[in-house]
């Protein structure tokens, strides 16, 4: 006997809907890139020239052909008028900015160490590319497999001269999604909107990413010289 005469006599009965482990990629542009293109090629290929074209001797088994500056710590080295300390103070800029637009609107969890968040003021987010390094690919098959960056919280990727990068010649940074579903069907769908997501790559862009998203670099083809920077993150969040 069916008490309440089938599904069709239910309402909506009150619930609380919890969005939990939100993935966010931020994606910048660089408005100044133009006024510090050429000097900041320049200081890229400098420090290749300086190291003599040595590697970093890190991991080295996901990568190949490509050349990593040996020194992790390329945008705190920089001059302060050099176009190198330009692209750190964009990194720290928009990571504050980004950060903070996203935990103002929700996405921090109510028993967080942090208290009263609504009374944060954007200067109170401190942001330390405390590593940062330069990536330079020449073609010939160059490649970065997947990897995540380990003790940190964010990672950046920013694009000094994209040069040839094309679904072609190759040289495009992907991220793999990162719940592990072995069941997908229309119930899940959110968590298997695509195994890839590949960001929009243009010279002076920025990608802040969760330091635990695998990426990679595809195998790079083209003739004209990639060049990236890449940062890991910390944050610390003052009272």
């Amino acid at each position: 006997m069916d008490l309440f005469n089938g599904e069709k006599n239910y309402k909506m009965a009150n619930y609380t809907f919890y969005n939990k482990w939100t993935t966010p990629i931020f994606i910048s542009e660089h408005d100044r890139y133009h006024l510090i293109k050429d000097k900041l090629i320049k200081e890229c290929n400098q420090e290749w020239n300086e190291n003599q074209g040595k590697n970093s001797g890190v991991a080295t088994t996901i990568k190949g052909r490509l050349y990593e500056s040996p020194i992790f710590n390329t945008l705190a080295n920089s001059k302060n008028n050099s176009a190198l300390k330009e692209v750190e103070r964009f990194i720290i800029s928009q990571m504050r900015f980004c950060l903070y637009d996203f935990f103002s609107s929700g996405h921090y969890p109510d028993d967080s160490y942090i208290k009263n968040f609504q009374d944060l003021k954007q200067e109170k987010i401190k942001v330390d590319p405390y590593e940062s390094w330069v990536h330079i690919s020449e073609g010939q098959g160059s490649w970065h497999g997947m990897h995540h960056h380990p003790n940190t919280s964010w990672g950046a990727i920013y694009y000094v001269d994209i040069a040839d990068v094309s679904t072609d010649n190759g040289g495009i940074n992907g991220f793999k999604q990162p719940f592990l579903t072995t069941y997908n069907e229309d119930g899940n769908f959110f968590q298997h909107q695509g195994d890839m997501f590949f960001p929009p790559m243009e010279n002076g862009g920025l990608v802040l990413f969760p330091a635990n998203l695998m990426h990679n670099a595809s195998p790079y083809y083209g003739d004209k010289k990639r060049i990236v920077i890449a940062a890991n993150i910390r944050i610390r969040i003052g009272v």
